[in-house]
């Protein structure tokens, strides 16, 4: 019965690696042509940016988004403060934002937008919703490409998430390189497929009647992803924007970092509780890819937790049966197959710095070299979040003043040299 139970999670599991290694070849493919076709500026756009003591931050934010090629009176700025004990309020005023106030207690990112979107409900003048963290900046086309997907019928669109500092440290690069792949080898492939994108935090647009007739009926720790997930549910496919490009800022703490990923794991665990069923139901009657993809999603930790103990047990197996039984040496052999198994990961990495995101490797060698262990930390994480999940959302600092020039210009000599 061991035995049987052994070969069918590793079949389960080679069927996982092989479906996302053929969806991802797909990211490869070329365009004759733009994904989304250019249009007129017509779409009126409320930006949203929930901001908790981003006072340090929040300003170069707002200047990018009043340098945007799109008609000023076709879009406005409001700022969310919660939670607050600096001047971020004063700060988003003295730039030009409007602020609404939160009088309700705010426990996550998602009780914020849904006051905003309560407050903005009965605005007339506002056509799609784009959300940004405060932390951010934001590339000067960004809403003249939401216009353009906007006006190809598409309900929901996700920005590219680019990296304000991906050259601090292994910690930065790596977070910069775990968004690079999700964008490629995810979002990217899944156009070409006719799928649907997954909303990854930021820089993302709604359109507002898509809020007014579904609401937005997220409790997770993950809005985001049970935003998502709600968007599946309810039939309408999410597109990737790959030039609608937001800057966002990574943690270059290691143990800010553990504090990030709990949460994105616990909210991972939290959604699945709540909506596993519905997909697998959905995945059934409709027969569509993306209940497949936010299923496959949903069990990667517990795929990562799987892999190294099975590994072992299947190394073990092999040198029973040749006669040599001993289980340490599996242990090490089974590390060593690990450490070989990260080459193509490096490989794909320097592809990912190089090709796609055009900078020179050796600029975030750190990040490239050391982003196993930077995944492999992930374990005990996925591990802990089974037993004791976190319930609340944890304050992270950004400190990264850099306006959106200045970020240009970096990244131009960066390539120079």
């Amino acid at each position: 019965m061991l035995d049987i139970c052994f070969y069918a999670i590793t079949a389960l599991l080679t069927i996982y690696g092989v479906y996302l290694g053929i969806t991802g070849i797909l990211a490869f493919k070329k365009l004759r042509s733009p994904m989304y076709k250019k249009h007129s500026p017509k779409n009126r756009f409320a930006i949203i940016i929930p901001a908790r003591n981003e006072e340090f931050v929040i300003k170069h934010l707002l200047d990018s988004i009043k340098n945007q090629d799109y008609p000023n009176e076709l879009y406005e700025t409001f700022v969310i403060p919660n939670n607050c004990t600096d001047n971020t309020k004063e700060v988003a005023i003295q730039s030009g934002a409007k602020v609404l106030n939160c009088k309700k207690t705010i426990k996550n990112k998602g009780d914020v937008l849904r006051v905003a979107f309560q407050k903005l409900r009965k605005n007339k003048n506002i056509d799609a919703y784009i959300i940004f963290d405060a932390d951010n900046i934001v590339h000067h086309e960004f809403l003249q490409k939401m216009n353009d997907v906007l006006c190809e019928g598409y309900e929901v669109a996700q920005g590219n998430r680019d990296s304000k500092n991906p050259h601090d440290n292994w910690i930065s690069s790596s977070f910069s390189i775990y968004f690079w792949i999700q964008n490629f080898f995810y979002n990217r492939s899944r156009m070409f497929m006719k799928g649907s994108a997954t909303i990854s935090g930021t820089g993302f647009m709604v359109k507002k009647s898509v809020i007014d007739e579904d609401g937005f009926d997220t409790s997770s720790l993950t809005e985001d992803l049970e935003f998502t997930i709600q968007c599946a549910l309810n039939g309408r496919d999410i597109a990737y924007v790959e030039d609608a490009i937001t800057f966002d800022e990574q943690t270059s703490n290691f143990w800010h970092s553990i504090h990030q990923r709990s949460r994105w794991t616990s909210g991972s665990y939290q959604c699945l509780k709540k909506c596993g069923v519905d997909l697998v139901k959905q995945l059934f009657l409709k027969r569509k890819i993306v209940f497949f993809d936010l299923l496959i999603r949903f069990i990667a930790p517990f795929v990562q937790i799987l892999t190294l103990p099975l590994s072992i047990l299947g190394i073990y197996k092999t040198m029973q049966l040749i006669n040599f039984d001993t289980l340490g040496a599996s242990v090490l052999i089974a590390l060593g197959s690990t450490l070989m198994s990260t080459i193509p990961t490096w490989l794909i990495n320097i592809f990912i710095s190089a090709y796609y995101k055009q900078l020179k490797p050796s600029k975030i060698m750190h990040g490239i070299i050391l982003f196993p262990i930077f995944m492999l930390t992930w374990l005990p994480i996925n591990i802990k979040c089974i037993f004791a999940e976190e319930s609340t959302w944890k304050e992270i600092k950004h400190s990264r003043n850099i306006d959106i020039q200045e970020l240009i210009n970096k990244k131009r000599r960066v390539l120079s040299k």
